[in-house]
């Protein structure tokens, strides 16, 4: 991958009812020792019900991704149904 010039970030994806996992998270590690840049996409935000769930979630996902200490871009939350988010 680090060779690969074409290569210029990931895009990791993260089950936004579980996430971020330690697989997640050893994802990110793996990119961060190949030097490319991460972009966190949380899917699946549809399937918290509740605004409540998903502010928890959000807050839960942030705190996680902020300790990790990894360099990563602003993350996207996403549904099957939003693809404003998806624009970006």
């Amino acid at each position: 991958f680090k060779a690969d010039p074409l290569l210029k970030g990931v895009v990791l994806l993260i089950d936004s009812r579980h996430g971020p996992t330690d697989s997640d998270l050893d994802a990110m590690q793996f990119m961060v020792e190949l030097g490319k840049p991460i972009l966190p996409v949380f899917t699946k935000t549809d399937q918290l019900k509740t605004q409540s769930q998903r502010a928890v979630r959000f807050k839960e996902a942030h705190a996680a991704l902020d300790a990790s200490g990894f360099p990563f871009l602003d993350p996207i939350w996403v549904h099957l149904k939003d693809t404003k988010a998806l624009e970006k």
